[in-house]
Parts: C-alpha cells; structure tokens; sequence
C-alpha cells in the first residue's frame, strides 16, 4: 500500500471507518501516518461488524482501480475479506 492515493470521498470513508472502529473497540489509527492507515485497514478487514466492514467497503470502492488491485494484494488485508474473493 505504497503511496496510497485517496479521493476526498475515499478520506471520507476512512474518517468513518476510523471513528466507528474508535466508538467501538476504542482503538485508535491516524490515517495521515502510513503505518497507522495500513494497521486501520488491517484491523478493520478482519472485523465481523457489519457497519465496519460496509464503511470498509465504501472506501474500498472509492479508491481508483489501481489502489483497489493493491488492496486486494496487500497483506494487511485478511485473506477471508470479501474484497480478496472478488
């Protein structure tokens, strides 16, 4: 997930994605640090919550063709996640 590139609307799902996760599991992830985006993105493919993982996906959608193939490959994704089977 090298120099991830994100839309405004992508950010936005991210900030959602972010808050519901801290609301939650009081967990908390700066999406502007890389390293903290790729542990939200790890932690959140793994939840079983259902308005997580459609805010997941949300922002899966909103990230350009390239990012989505990189988020499929990426290992911070978890192999049982719906966006690695589609």
């Amino acid at each position: 997930m090298k120099d991830i590139q994100l839309t405004h609307t992508g950010v936005f799902h991210l900030e959602r994605l972010e808050d519901l996760i801290y609301e939650r599991y009081n967990k908390e992830f700066n999406i502007e640090d890389n390293e903290s985006l790729r542990e939200l993105v790890r932690f959140a493919s793994r939840l079983q919550d259902t308005d997580i993982q459609r805010e997941f996906l949300l922002f899966f959608l909103n990230c350009g063709a390239e990012m989505q193939a990189a988020l499929r490959e990426a290992e911070e994704v978890d192999n049982d996640n719906y966006i690695r089977r589609s």
